[in-house]
């Protein structure tokens, strides 16, 4: 703070009353989670508003509304398409000051967690992914040694609320490689992030996740459903591994899709790839193998949609 600037602590100590005031009486009649499920505000304070109304007092503002959330005793589930006041206050926060590493992480973790808004979560989070990418680079060595050391937390978080919260794996995938493609990032995020490049990796990771929370699970009925999961993801790996097989078969044979056009000459090719590869027409479950239109390989064996794979 340029104290040349600042306003007299009086005046300064006003200024942050009427604009925390002000701003309380447009959440407080939201901030009610306790009793009831929160409605989603319909109504956003404006950053430059906020920032107006501070009298110079912005980071007082931000240091405000990261007591209130971390001092927020709500812990009501928010229903789906909804947003808890949390959110918006880690929202206003992040717009005051974007370079606050930890409304990002910690406040995604509080809206995922405990709040149950995955939502909220990832466009929080995706909007610390923008700082990052965009205006950090801009920041001096120092700074980012001294607040965003650790950096690398805002993209694993990402890549826990795709994984866990939003079931996509995929996207999980993207975010464990922007983590991994920091500087500061620990070896075991980079060694995740060579895993997710490979292709199947996606299946490899989530294989080895599932082992690890069957391992762990003492509670038969939800062992008892990891299996499950387990097994159907063993069987989307082994379509898409017939699917990448049957694919570079398909590339490496042009003339026959030429000769009888592309839907005969695919299922031409079906036949002789499993023939020449000792493919069975069963899968191992025994559901029947066959391709679509595109060329992937299906089966009948009914199977659950695990981390958003297929």
């Amino acid at each position: 703070m340029n104290l040349k600037t600042a306003l007299p602590v009086p005046a300064a100590a006003l200024a942050l009353t009427l604009a925390a005031a002000a701003l309380s009486a447009q959440l407080r009649s939201l901030d009610s989670a306790w009793i009831e499920l929160p409605a989603e505000r319909s109504v956003r304070w404006h950053p430059r508003m906020v920032t107006a109304a501070s009298l110079g007092q912005v980071q007082s503002i931000v240091d405000w509304l990261w007591v209130r959330a971390m001092t927020d005793p709500a812990i009501a589930k928010v229903r789906k398409g909804q947003h808890p006041p949390l959110y918006y206050d880690m929202d206003l926060a992040t717009e005051l000051d974007p370079a606050f590493m930890d409304a990002y992480v910690a406040g995604a973790s509080l809206l995922a967690v405990v709040r149950d808004d995955a939502a909220g979560a990832r466009d929080l989070l995706v909007k610390g992914m923008h700082y990052i990418e965009k205006r950090l680079p801009l920041e001096s060595k120092r700074f980012r040694s001294r607040f965003w050391r650790q950096s690398w937390a805002v993209p694993m978080t990402l890549a826990y609320v795709y994984l866990f919260e939003l079931d996509d794996i995929t996207l999980a995938g993207d975010a464990f490689r922007a983590a991994a493609a920091l500087q500061d990032a620990p070896d075991y995020i980079q060694k995740l992030g060579q895993r997710f490049s490979k292709p199947g990796g996606q299946y490899e990771v989530g294989l080895r996740l599932l082992a690890f929370m069957i391992s762990g699970q003492t509670n038969e009925q939800l062992r008892a459903t990891l299996e499950k999961k387990r097994e159907s993801l063993y069987l989307s790996q082994y379509l898409f591994q017939l699917s990448e097989g049957f694919r570079a078969f398909i590339k490496s044979h042009p003339e026959t899709i030429t000769r009888v056009g592309p839907a005969a000459g695919t299922r031409r090719l079906w036949s002789q790839y499993r023939l020449e590869n000792g493919i069975p027409g069963t899968d191992p479950w025994g559901g029947t193998l066959d391709i679509d239109a595109s060329g992937k390989v299906t089966s009948t064996t009914p199977r659950l949609r695990v981390f958003g794979l297929d």
